[in-house]
């Protein structure tokens, strides 16, 4: 399914739905985080033409010259201990940035059996839109000798504007073949409207709101009938991420995102939904280094049978400007 290369892909697992609910309360305040949760940990971060995976001011405050994120699988049982010894690479992302905190360039290698299978670059030159849009942006494959991904099979989307006006944004990825639309202006998010404005095709995506904060994407069939549609909730409606919610027929997945007393995220829940009865569960949960940026994350199952696996595992390591020459 075309939709599959943008939207969100989440991991199942079980859990207590009253914890759950308990974990959604919305905070009073919330403070500035490093991660944009609408962007990150979703297949958004593959959308190269619009890298909104950072929030520019932590980048800029903290003095950031690269993050490095590399990304394990694991099968280890956190009850007893026991499974594979060491979590298994899979995928490392460097990113760097300006002294103003603006992505310059981001590198992903890919890892099999602990051998790297191909190498991805995308540097960006000149500066955003106001929509955060970047027009040019130089895109480097590598694979080693012995063959690897190319970039056809990598899930990378760079997107050429195709239409603009007052209510609406148009993209396409002329490689993949994929549409974007995106309606900007609440007045416009009716179905008449969208219809009349963007005429979308039925694997097209329509996007209600801006680039950086979606309130709902969807298919259209049959012009007026949405299907895959996820809805977004924002903390206090401002831009901080409360929650997002899939509908995967006869499935309803949420994800929620965790914050403490103070209004700093530790973490999110994804959870699975068949009505309102509740399924499955997955707890990620940040550890933090003495920065307080985030240095760990863990995605954890939580069985009701009493089994809990540790299914993958993501470490962050940071190169400040006071340590370049």
């Amino acid at each position: 399914m075309v939709c599959s290369v943008f939207l969100i892909i989440l991991v199942s697992s079980c859990n207590n739905p009253e914890q759950i609910n308990k974990n959604s309360n919305k905070p009073d305040i919330n403070a500035p985080f490093l991660f944009n949760m609408q962007h990150f940990f979703t297949q958004s971060e593959n959308l190269m033409s619009f890298p909104f995976w950072f929030l520019q001011s932590e980048v800029a405050k903290s003095k950031l010259f690269r993050i490095t994120r590399n990304m394990y699988h694991s099968s280890l049982n956190a009850s007893s201990g026991s499974g594979r010894e060491a979590p298994e690479l899979r995928e490392v992302r460097d990113y760097f940035f300006n002294r103003g905190g603006k992505i310059d360039s981001v590198r992903i290698d890919f890892y099999y059996d602990r051998q790297k299978i191909s190498e991805v670059s995308f540097c960006y030159s000149g500066e955003s839109d106001q929509y955060g849009y970047y027009r040019s942006v130089q895109k480097t494959v590598r694979m080693p000798d012995t063959g690897g991904l190319t970039y056809s099979e990598l899930p990378f989307v760079l997107l050429d504007r195709k239409g603009e006006s007052r209510k609406h944004l148009s993209f396409k990825d002329e490689t993949k073949g994929l549409v974007f639309h995106y309606m900007l202006n609440e007045k416009d998010f009716g179905p008449l409207s969208v219809d009349s404005v963007l005429s979308p095709g039925p694997n097209d995506l329509v996007i209600l709101g801006t680039p950086f904060k979606p309130h709902k994407q969807y298919q259209v069939k049959n012009k007026v009938h949405e299907r895959n549609v996820q809805l977004y909730s924002y903390q206090n409606n401002g831009d901080m991420l409360h929650s997002f919610t899939r509908n995967e027929y006869p499935f309803d997945i949420t994800r929620t995102i965790q914050y403490d007393k103070k209004g700093n995220c530790t973490g999110y829940i994804d959870s699975t939904f068949s009505g309102k009865t509740f399924l499955t569960a997955t707890q990620s949960k940040f550890t933090f280094n003495s920065r307080n940026l985030p240095a760990k994350l863990e995605r954890l199952n939580k069985h009701q049978q009493g089994a809990h696996h540790i299914v993958s595992i993501e470490k962050y390591t940071y190169e400040y400007y006071q340590d370049q020459p």
